[in-house]
């Protein structure tokens, strides 16, 4: 039986605050034009992975200090 992940496309999947996604809106997505390290996108469960844009807040805290974030991210189940 497949069980489907329900996903806040206005969450972040990693801190679960406003990521401000624009996938709704007329014109593309801020994501769409940003660097997002694959390492980064990685670190989230498959199921979880390109459903939600992750926040800018932890992109950069993950491009400054990796090994801090990965250490300090508690994902939602």
């Amino acid at each position: 039986m497949k069980t489907e992940v329900r996903v806040n496309e206005l969450s972040c999947p990693f801190c679960g605050n406003n990521n401000y996604c624009g996938v709704n809106s007329s014109s593309p997505c801020w994501c769409f034009e940003s660097k997002i390290p694959n390492a980064l996108v990685e670190l989230l469960p498959n199921k979880l992975q390109h459903k939600s844009c992750i926040c800018k807040n932890c992109i950069n805290s993950f491009n400054t200090h990796p090994a801090h974030f990965k250490k300090s991210i508690q994902l939602k189940p």
